[in-house]
């Protein structure tokens, strides 16, 4: 199986989305700073919530390759890969706990530790998502709607306790930290539902006739997609116009509308992949540098805050944001020619997981 170009689109889009807002974040004048607002209303159905629906497509699609590997191996197991996952979520936790870390030291403010930003979320919905893997799809979607209820029941609990110090406050603080931030009651959902679509993907491509295989796109994964997407967008409009766009607030209509978007691009941008819409390599590769690297893109990214902070404003940032963001890749592009999975902070941490399971699987032999 092929590495699939429309999830390196997809997670590219994220990533620079995610560059972008904490570059404006970053730079943006108090006095203009309601454009990070009007951007993240629009655009930030492609941040986080994003890239974790397309991690848990990716996620999805490696696990069941490691599984067809395992069943025409000796030496790979289920245990290995067992092993190998759940090594690479911890050293992912690992690293989110030290960045909190350094936060919390940087802002002289020990609640940081807690704080759940994306690399933290991340690593728990990779840690929570294992147990699901090798359930069915139908399960699968039916627990991330439970995850979303039982956050709506959880918030009216606790939403009076916000900034008290009590037992309530500290929980709310625990499991949110602020409505800004990114609480795993909220984006574990959208993983969850990613490693259905991964699985619908996944055994889609397993059919090695093209014609096949496009119809099977049409009929499994782009006529369900828009049917579900478009009811979710819609209801996500309707059901608190305008408010739903509101990501700051993480309402529940916001994040329903944001499963919807997720939905209807990952499967045009599949369909329009296999019926070769997209061929040119220059439109790939820009976004693919953004997700082969998009670890250390994230990593490094932050340096760049601090180049304009609080100097431009609302209509010069936009040139200097797009700037940043070809020289960014441009230099990226070199170190993909030059050093290639050795500057990806991901490809480490798989090579990390492997070597640590071999260590763990020599020993228990021994």
């Amino acid at each position: 199986m092929e590495r699939i170009k429309s999830i390196d689109i997809f997670r590219g889009l994220s990533i620079c989305w995610m560059i972008i807002t904490h570059l404006q974040r970053g730079w943006l004048a108090w006095s203009d700073y309601w454009v990070v607002f009007v951007t993240w209303s629009i655009l930030d159905v492609m941040g986080v919530c994003a890239f974790l629906f397309i991690s848990g497509v990716s996620t999805m699609i490696s696990f069941r390759k490691r599984l067809n590997k395992a069943e025409r191996s000796n030496d790979y197991t289920k245990k290995t890969i067992k092993y190998e996952y759940l090594i690479r979520a911890l050293i992912i936790l690992a690293i989110a706990l030290a960045v909190n870390i350094i936060l919390a030291i940087v802002n002289n403010n020990a609640q940081w530790i807690f704080a759940w930003q994306f690399l933290l979320t991340l690593s728990v919905s990779l840690l929570l998502a294992w147990p699901f893997l090798r359930t069915s799809k139908s399960l699968r979607i039916v627990f991330g709607s439970i995850f979303w209820f039982f956050n709506q029941i959880v918030l009216y609990i606790l939403t009076p306790y916000i900034n008290q110090l009590n037992l309530g406050g500290i929980i709310y603080y625990l499991l949110y930290t602020t409505s800004e931030m990114d609480s795993i009651l909220i984006f574990f959902t959208f993983f969850l539902i990613g490693t259905v679509v991964g699985e619908i993907i996944y055994e889609i491509f397993l059919i090695e006739d093209k014609n096949e295989r496009i119809t099977s796109i049409k009929i499994k994964l782009l006529y369900p997609s828009y049917i579900i997407g478009s009811i979710l967008i819609l209801v996500g409009i309707f059901f608190d116009f305008p408010e739903f766009l509101n990501a700051l607030h993480r309402s529940f209509p916001w994040m329903i509308y944001s499963l919807g978007i997720h939905l209807i691009l990952i499967s045009t941008l599949i369909y329009l992949e296999e019926i070769e819409i997209f061929q040119t390599k220059k439109e790939y590769r820009f976004l693919f540098y953004f997700s082969y690297y998009s670890f250390t893109v994230y990593a490094s990214h932050y340096l760049l805050a601090l180049l304009f902070e609080r100097r431009l404003n609302a209509d010069n940032i936009w040139i200097f944001i797009i700037i940043t963001i070809i020289l960014y890749n441009t230099l990226f592009r070199i170190i993909y020619k030059t050093l290639k999975e050795k500057a990806s902070i991901k490809a480490q941490i798989n090579n990390l997981s492997v070597k640590i399971t071999r260590i763990i699987e020599e020993r228990k032999k021994n």
